[in-house]
């Protein structure tokens, strides 16, 4: 069995099966979980657990089957959409919700760091007590989500 404290473990390992079958795009695509990938990719966490190359390149083309694949402004939207709070149902747009890597958890501010910290950092999720709380404004960069400007890999740049 993997850590299930590890969204490095996780990640790494779609990036392995994503190499071993040599598909030329990403199987999970749903915008959940190319937003789960994406956050976790640049939070402190993710920098602190020295991402394997292998990884880059899956998180890259992941980001460019999305940029591709959808309409300019489609992320911005899609944070702009409303949810709630996984443990006390507020609701939030997803652009200040923290999402957990390993379960269907959402978070809002009130609950962000509840579960504690995991080995990197990251907000643990109160919910599973498996995942790394990702995505809300206090474990993700300060970026402007503007998509369309976008160039495949501009996102994961500067991380290496």
């Amino acid at each position: 069995m993997t850590d299930p404290l590890s969204a490095s473990r996780k990640f790494e390992e779609e990036a392995r099966r994503w190499k071993e079958t040599g598909e030329t795009g990403w199987s999970g695509l749903n915008e959940y979980g190319y937003t789960k990938l994406r956050f976790w990719l640049s939070s402190q966490g993710a920098f602190d657990d020295r991402i394997s190359d292998l990884l880059w390149e899956y998180g890259e083309t992941v980001e460019q089957v999305f940029i591709d694949g959808k309409q300019p402004g489609w992320f911005s939207a899609f944070m702009r959409t409303r949810d709630s709070c996984s443990i006390c149902g507020e609701t939030f747009m997803l652009g200040n919700l923290g999402f957990c890597t390993q379960c269907e958890c959402l978070l809002g501010y009130c609950h962000r760091f509840s579960g504690g910290r995991t080995a990197n950092g990251n907000p643990k999720c109160p919910a599973c007590g498996a995942g790394e709380i990702v995505g809300d404004e206090y474990t993700r960069p300060s970026v402007e989500f503007k998509v369309h400007e976008l160039k495949p890999g501009d996102l994961l740049k500067g991380k290496r």
